[in-house]
């Protein structure tokens, strides 16, 4: 087993409401500073960033990307309930 292959498994992996839940943590900011900040990689982020606005939970104004109102209250819901992921 290689050391790439060894650190991959012993990763934990998280859901899409876990992922959700960092990137709106994570704002506002830049494409790049959420990629950072949530630990994703570029397509995820471009992916979950495209969803994310298609459910107005986020929106962008001169490149940097901020919660709505909307996203505000999901990240609520998730934060009241503890989520905590499978």
């Amino acid at each position: 087993m290689t050391l790439r292959m060894r650190v991959l498994k012993n990763t934990p992996t998280r859901d899409k409401y876990q992922t959700i839940k960092e990137i709106l943590e994570s704002l506002p900011g830049l494409q790049t500073h959420i990629m950072y900040k949530a630990r994703l990689q570029y397509y995820r982020v471009k992916f979950m960033i495209y969803e994310l606005q298609e459910k107005n939970f986020i929106q962008k104004k001169n490149d940097i990307y901020y919660i709505t109102e909307q996203g505000k209250k999901f990240l609520d819901l998730m934060n009241e309930r503890g989520y905590v992921p499978d």
